[in-house]
Order: structure tokens, then sequence, then C-alpha cells
């Protein structure tokens, strides 16, 4: 089957992440980034703010309390700032090949932080017909909600969209809302499955 969109995650699959060479400063190495994330994905305060109820300040004091970190509150959010290096290599590229001849979206667990320097590295605004960040949705992946209002805004079959993230849950919950849907680590991966599934891409 022929895609009507191709739906991609942000973080890990199309821009870099480079959390974890922070995560000892940040806990004093008390946490190992295995012990770390856990703590992050159902932490409360992340909850709040990457769907778009905390502004960035108030996340930064909730966060360092929770974490018990040892870093201001202003310190953190500009630290915080800094876990996106860049577009994955081979991402910018692969968009220039599928701009124009493929109706592109993306969904990414993003916040108001973090989601203007991922347009400003992607120009997704430009490059993406529809951008579904959680702090606008108000709702994270996985939760099979996000995955149902996509579907609704995208307004197309559900399984006429092939979804990429890096995250296995991600892809489970895409799949079980009737999606297509693949795990992949960076965009060199994400280019190698699109050209298996779409042979002369």
């Amino acid at each position: 089957m022929t895609p009507e969109v191709l739906l991609f995650d942000m973080g890990g699959v199309l821009v870099q992440v480079d959390a974890a060479r922070r995560l000892d400063a940040w806990t004093g190495g008390r946490l190992s980034a295995a012990q770390f994330w856990p703590l992050w994905l159902s932490s409360p305060a992340v909850k709040r703010f990457e769907t778009g109820r905390t502004s960035g300040e108030e996340f930064a004091c909730e966060a360092v309390v929770e974490f018990g970190l040892e870093l201001s509150p202003e310190e953190f959010l500009e630290d915080f700032r800094g876990w996106l290096v860049g577009p994955e290599p081979g991402a910018v590229e692969l968009l220039d090949r599928l701009e124009g001849r493929y109706r592109l979206a993306s969904l990414s667990n993003s916040s108001a932080v973090h989601w203007p320097l991922i347009e400003a590295m992607l120009g997704c605004e430009r490059r993406f017909r529809d951008n579904f960040p959680t702090f606008r949705l108000g709702v994270l992946k996985p939760d099979p909600k996000v995955f149902e209002l996509v579907i609704e805004r995208l307004g197309v079959p559900a399984e006429s969209i092939w979804f990429f993230d890096d995250n296995q849950v991600n892809v489970d919950a895409a799949v079980n809302a009737g999606m297509q849907a693949w795990r992949v680590q960076g965009a060199n991966a994400l280019t190698a499955k699109l050209e298996e599934l779409v042979p002369g891409l």
C-alpha cells in the first residue's frame, strides 16, 4: 500500500538528542541513564510540561525538586535546551527526497522549549504539512488518545499512515490504533527502512 501520510517522531529519529552526558552532572553520578529515564518518563512535572500545562520556568522549578538536582531552575532550563544537538545525520537529505512526493507530518513528545529549536533545525512548519508536538495536543505518546486525535486531524484512514518512532511502546500503540508503524533509530535507519518499503525511493 502507498502511504497517504508519512508520520515521524522527532527526537532519536530526525533530531539528535544528547541528554545522557548531562545526567551524570545533574544527578552527581547517583543515577545511571537506565535508572533516570523511567523516572523522567513517569514524572508528573514532565507530563504537565510536555502537554502544555506549565511554563518552562514552572517546569524547571518542579524538576529540580522532583529529581533532587543540584542545579538552580535557571541552570536546569538552560541545560535542558541543550539536549537537542541538531538534525540526525542524513535527516535533511532524506526530507529533501521526500518533500513534494509525500504528505509529511510529525508527532513528537515535545515542549514549548524544544519545539522552536526542532522547527528551526528542520524547517518543520515549511516541510511538514502537519505537526503534532504534544504540548499543543495536551496528551503524550503512547496514550491511545494521541493516536486517535492525530488520525482524526489528518483525516485519512489509519492504515494509510506510516509512522516511525525510536520507542517500541509508541510503535505498538500506533499499530493498535490501526497505523502501519516501525521502530527506527536515526535518520540513516529511517532511510533504509523507507527504501526497503518503497523500492526506488
